[in-house]
């Protein structure tokens, strides 16, 4: 088991202040210079590129480590502000070579005068030039319906290919391709509920297979459903159907996901609401079961509906996450917002296989020992990094570096190891939120 260090109510720093439980880590400052970048995303095998883009419509590339002084992309004018809208996930193709394609998720600039009002969502695939310094062109692949929302529209949004944006709230989560050529495209629950059960009840609509929020989708590289999802109906017309492309149901926020080469799973981080971080092994079909619960039930209201019983009962039977993070004190304490698995074999023994998770709220990265087999946490989390800014994406390379996107200060790093250097203990703890990491909290959860 490794050593834990507790949090000590110490106040947020920035990513110039980190330090590592381990002194052979190091963190390595790439950019100071980006506008609340929310992720990263990097071409299969591709080691000396990578982009990060910004919440406000701009794709930038680095080229080995260097931010390049022209935006890659700039679909800015086509973005909502306000209330956690804008450009939210990134992928590369992972057969690139053959299929050029970067895929972008944004909510999209509503017609009406006031940019902030309700809005709909989109998913976009961009052909990449041959001289990878831009892109050539646009083709929606979901959300092509667009409008100043849904309510008060003749929209059907079960029958529709419509991402609402009717209560700006959680919208767009993470983007990920698989080896196959399937894209999964991370839907929030457009809710804010402040932790009210009777918020809750409002938010329903989570649980029907066939409106676009709440959920994890399969889909082909042109946005038709994946023959074998779940809800498939197998016939030609269920290629289109909003429930035909789902894959799992019940998330609050699915942020970010990832991809664990050795174990050949799928995990999503999914953001909580008021007392649970969750992270989840995907699998077709799970009901991760919000808004009926969140790692535990909501309340007795919720009873009444014969899904949140079936879930309640599948629980009991052993139904739950990889881990739950609780929430301690207030609402906003936590928020994860990044995991992945090492696999670079350069880092000790000790840490191969094990899970990295980032907190966005407390700034800093703890470590998780997981049963492959049960797929639960083995100890309670051990301190990885501390002071590392408001992370919103951290993810393995292939150059073998973990970079960090940090929204606040906006920047990029990357982790080093140094195995030459000397083991030590930082002297530094966590440290949970302050009044400043609480306000810009709400963006994401």
């Amino acid at each position: 088991m490794r050593p834990v260090l507790f949090a000590m109510g110490l106040l947020v720093t920035a990513a110039a202040g980190a330090s590592f439980y381990d002194e052979s880590f190091s963190l390595e400052e790439l950019s100071t210079n980006l506008t609340f970048p929310v992720g990263t995303c990097v071409v299969s095998g591709s080691q000396d590129k990578f982009l990060v883009i910004e919440l406000g419509g701009l794709a930038w590339l680095f080229v080995n480590g260097t931010k390049l002084d022209t935006p890659f992309l700039n679909i800015s004018s086509q973005i909502a502000v306000g209330h956690m809208r804008g450009l939210k996930a990134c992928a590369f193709d992972s057969d690139f070579s053959n299929h050029r394609y970067l895929y972008l998720s944004y909510m999209m600039r509503p017609d009406q005068a006031d940019p902030t009002g309700p809005t709909t969502g989109r998913v976009s695939k961009f052909r990449v030039n041959e001289s990878f310094t831009g892109v050539t062109e646009e083709t929606p692949i979901l959300g092509r319906v667009k409008s100043n929302g849904c309510k008060g529209h003749d929209i059907n949004a079960i029958e529709e290919d419509v991402i609402c944006n009717d209560n700006k709230g959680h919208n767009l989560g993470g983007l990920l391709m698989d080896k196959q050529g399937h894209l999964y495209i991370g839907l929030a629950d457009d809710g804010i509920t402040d932790g009210a059960k009777d918020g809750w009840l409002d938010l329903m609509y989570v649980q029907t297979p066939g409106y676009l929020a709440g959920k994890i989708l399969r889909v082909t590289r042109d946005g038709k459903a994946v023959e074998g999802n779940p809800y498939y109906s197998g016939n030609q017309t269920s290629l289109d159907d909003n429930a035909s492309k789902v894959y799992s149901i019940g998330l609050h926020n699915p942020w970010r996901m990832f991809y664990s080469e050795a174990w050949d799973r799928i995990f999503v981080v999914n953001v909580g609401e008021a007392e649970f971080e969750s992270v989840y092994a995907l699998s077709p079909g799970k009901n991760i079961g919000w808004p009926c619960t969140q790692a535990i039930k909501n309340g007795e209201a919720l009873d009444d509906y014969s899904v949140c019983q079936k879930i309640a009962n599948e629980m009991d039977a052993g139904f739950n996450s990889l881990w739950d993070s609780t929430k301690e004190g207030s609402p906003g304490s936590s928020c994860i917002t990044g995991a992945l698995q090492v696999s670079n074999r350069s880092w000790p023994a000790e840490f191969q296989e094990a899970f990295l998770f980032a907190d966005y709220c407390n700034d800093y990265i703890f470590l998780v020992d997981v049963d492959r087999t049960k797929l639960k946490k083995l100890d309670e989390p051990a301190d990885f990094a501390s002071g590392m800014g408001t992370i919103v994406d951290f993810r393995e390379h292939p150059d073998g570096y973990v970079y960090v996107v940090t929204f606040f200060p906006g920047a990029v790093h990357r982790i080093k190891y140094d195995k030459k250097a000397t083991d030590g203990k930082s002297k530094e703890v966590i440290g949970s939120c302050s009044i400043s990491a609480l306000n810009r909290f709400s963006f994401i959860s």
